[in-house]
């Protein structure tokens, strides 16, 4: 990618949220001090050229020179007060061709603008951005996408400006257009606010609004304690009263129980014992029609064996 010779030295790292995963880099910054410490309240404008992931939102991480320049100091963590502005270059916007690039897989890559790129198509294709790399690309997966003898690219400003230019790309080399950007005062991009920053190597700085944020005393007041306390205190003597009038029915209901089952115990022995007085009466009666058949039936073969004396007796006389 190509850069402004002023983009060497005055350049910063921005935070990851608002990185907008490279979709801010090649953007300018105005960077003012703010804080007490600082000698005066110069200024810089600084290129966005890579981000600061220890960074929180809204921080800068500033290149020696002009952290030095406006506060007079170096390796520290201070106030500034920082906005988005157009970058100071007179030429036109430059396209960047990635090495690799074919008539079937184009990347570009656009520099040198003065206001942000929100997007670029390239023969009225969307891309889609290498995050890593700040690349706009078109993968044909195999099927021609572009001439890069005449590609006709679309870019679209941060302010809804569009560019389109026709021309021939190569390989790893950037070729400047025919058009720039117009001033993007319309658009207000971000509104200063006051912000710490840090030194190059330093981690995410703290900031002071951090400290006021736990002022809400009235939301912590006592009324709610007193409101749920009242009731929780004739709870447990209601639970209590409950419990023991249930144990007293249980022990009832046992009594109950225990006497109906002795009472189903006693009539089951009745009837057992009727059961076998009836049977006992039974066989007995049997017993005695059995002995008196017995009788007849002795009788009967004593009358047949014993002569009655009317019947005469015939004596052989041999």
């Amino acid at each position: 990618m190509n850069w402004p010779s002023d983009a060497v030295t005055k350049y910063a790292a921005l935070n990851a949220e608002q990185w907008e995963e490279t979709m801010n880099c090649g953007r300018c910054a105005e960077v003012t001090c703010t804080d007490s410490s600082c000698a005066g309240q110069s200024s810089e404008i600084v290129y966005i050229m890579d981000q600061c992931p220890g960074c929180e939102y809204g921080d800068l991480d500033l290149s020696p020179d002009v952290f030095e320049s406006i506060t007079g100091q170096s390796y520290t963590k201070l106030s500034i007060e920082w906005k988005f502005v157009d970058c100071p270059i007179s030429n036109n916007v430059q396209y960047c061709l990635k090495t690799g690039s074919s008539e079937f897989w184009v990347a570009v890559q656009p520099a040198n603008f003065v206001s942000g790129v929100q997007s670029l198509s390239i023969n009225g294709q969307e891309t889609s951005v290498i995050n890593s790399a700040y690349y706009f690309l078109i993968d044909g997966s195999g099927e021609s996408v572009a001439d890069l003898s005449s590609i006709s690219i679309s870019l679209t400003g941060v302010n809804g400006e569009v560019i389109e230019e026709t021309m021939s790309l190569t390989a790893d080399e950037c070729t400047e257009g025919s058009k720039q950007f117009s001033s993007s005062a319309p658009i207000t991009e971000a509104p200063a606010t006051e912000i710490p920053t840090s030194a190059p190597v330093t981690e995410a700085p703290t900031s002071a609004p951090v400290t006021e944020a736990p002022t809400t005393t009235p939301v912590t007041t006592a009324p709610p304690t007193e409101a749920t306390s009242a009731p929780l205190t004739p709870t447990p003597a209601a639970t209590e009263a409950s419990v023991q009038e249930a144990s007293n029915s249980g022990g009832l209901h046992s009594t109950g129980a225990i006497i109906g089952l002795i009472a189903a115990v006693c009539v089951a022995l009745g009837a057992v014992v009727g059961v076998t007085m009836v049977v006992y009466k039974k066989r007995k009666m049997l017993e005695e029609h059995k002995n008196l058949e017995d009788r007849d039936s002795l009788a009967s073969y004593v009358s047949i064996r014993t002569p009655r004396p009317e019947v005469p007796v015939m004596h052989s006389a041999v």
